[in-house]
């Protein structure tokens, strides 16, 4: 019996579905699948490592990351002041290796096809639908509905409001596919209307969960996107044959629809009042002048928003103590307790930056920071040179796109990556996107004769 075809792959395929189906709704159960995909992976990567591994960038680079994530070690443990607070975390060091993790997703699709990434969207979605169904009588979806900000019992808003923010971005993005389809209509309009519930679901969840973050990321990917759409239409338009403008047009057309439909959830749940409430709290032109100005960062009224100015304030400070190579891992609460400007109850409530991008850059450095970035870079770069070749779709490439600048913009008021909403949002669709260049040009695995070599 060959192993790898009957049982390697088909258990890192159920690992996967099954790590993306039960983050909500069986954390236990998903922490263990993540430790077999890991297994497997590792397994997969010395089995095939010649055929579809050598020559990835986004391996070598990995690979290189991870070499500075030992060797940095070296560096903090006689660099660092020699108190306890401030040895380095293995379990926090462990969540920057996570992004590997992206690379199963391209494995599945080579051995499996395409196909697999409908099974793993849909295992996600799945897992989102059941946790939120397990929430009925508890008191969020009532407390929702009369305009209280919920969670969902999740560890606060911010990490629920990020999962209906990509869902949200997911379903928008297409739900032109489907309305566009070459199926009958009466199949085109069952699997729209359910991707139309999708999205009032995702814009209801951002809404309730009131992100003010989540919101802004939202608007960036939906500039960007109604951008690259504009365009893409008129460049068709000039050129492509009378079926490719058509669907551009009804393309844009669903565009429109959504946004009808999400001008009509605004107003059906008050959303004007619920937004300029939440906006009202972040005294936005206070706090960007104590972001700005030479505010004193005792001097800043500690409120939501003013936790953050004053964390990002104090964490520049501290990057330009060890500009290279950083303070290393989980090191960001011993600096917020040992820092003047921070009360004790600051100190008890806080032991993080609310801004992944400072977090990466107080933890490893300029160094260590370029190269962990440089990886998700890769992935957006790979997601055009796979557009460009026809090996990606465009609903999928603007998804990508989208994305991108979704959760560019996010991480600015949030550490998610920390977490595992972070991690599980980054290896599902990263590794969504990655695949489609990650399987192209390589042969799946046959059990008759050696591994193929790549094309």
């Amino acid at each position: 019996m060959d192993y790898w075809k009957y049982a390697v792959f088909p258990l890192a395929a159920g690992s996967l579905l099954l790590y993306a189906l039960l983050w909500l709704p069986l954390h236990e159960g998903y922490r263990a699948a993540e430790s077999v995909m890991a297994v497997l992976l590792l397994a997969i990567m010395i089995r095939f490592w010649r055929p579809w591994f050598r020559d990835d960038l986004f391996v070598r680079l990995w690979l290189v990351f991870t070499g500075f994530l030992i060797l940095v070690q070296f560096w903090y443990a006689f660099s660092l002041p020699d108190t306890e607070a401030f040895e380095p975390s293995n379990k926090v060091t462990r969540h920057y290796i996570k992004p590997i993790l992206i690379l199963l997703a391209g494995v599945m699709v080579l051995q499996y096809g395409k196909r697999f990434l409908f099974w793993l969207g849909a295992a996600a979605v799945a897992g989102l639908l059941i946790y939120l169904a397990m929430q009925v009588g508890t008191g969020q979806w009532e407390r929702a509905l009369a305009g209280k900000r919920v969670d969902f019992h999740i560890r606060n808003a911010q990490h629920m409001a990020l999962a209906f923010g990509t869902l949200l971005l997911a379903m928008a993005c297409y739900l032109p596919r489907v309305i566009t389809s070459d199926r009958s209509i009466a199949v085109r309009a069952l699997v729209g209307l359910v991707f139309t519930l999708l999205v009032a679901l995702g814009l209801f969840g951002v809404i309730v969960t009131k992100t003010r973050g989540v919101w802004l990321g939202l608007a960036g990917a939906t500039v960007v996107c109604l951008g690259a759409m504009l365009l893409h239409t008129f460049r068709v338009s000039q050129h492509a044959s009378h079926t490719n403008a058509r669907r551009s047009k009804a393309s844009m057309m669903a565009g429109v629809a959504v946004l009808a439909l999400a001008v009509t959830a605004l107003f059906a749940l008050n959303t004007d009042e619920r937004i300029s409430d939440r906006l009202a709290q972040a005294e936005i032109p206070r706090h960007w002048e104590n972001l700005t100005g030479d505010t004193r960062i005792e001097q800043i009224e500690m409120d939501n928003s003013g936790v953050r100015v004053a964390t990002w304030l104090a964490a520049t400070e501290w990057i330009q103590k060890r500009p290279l190579l950083g303070w290393s891992t989980d090191n960001a609460q011993d600096l917020i307790d040992q820092a003047p400007w921070f009360d004790d109850r600051f100190k008890e409530r806080f032991g993080h930056l609310h801004n992944m991008h400072l977090e990466v850059f107080l933890a490893h450095g300029l160094i260590g920071g370029l190269l962990f970035y440089g990886l998700f870079a890769w992935i957006i770069i790979a997601v055009g040179l796979a557009y460009r070749r026809g090996t990606m779709p465009g609903d999928a490439a603007l998804f990508g796109l989208g994305f991108a600048v979704y959760w560019a913009i996010a991480n600015l008021f949030e550490s998610y990556y920390l977490y595992s909403s972070g991690q599980y949002i980054v290896t599902i669709v990263f590794g969504f996107l990655y695949s489609f260049h990650f399987a192209s040009g390589k042969t799946s695995y046959h059990p008759n004769g050696r591994p193929p070599q790549a094309t």
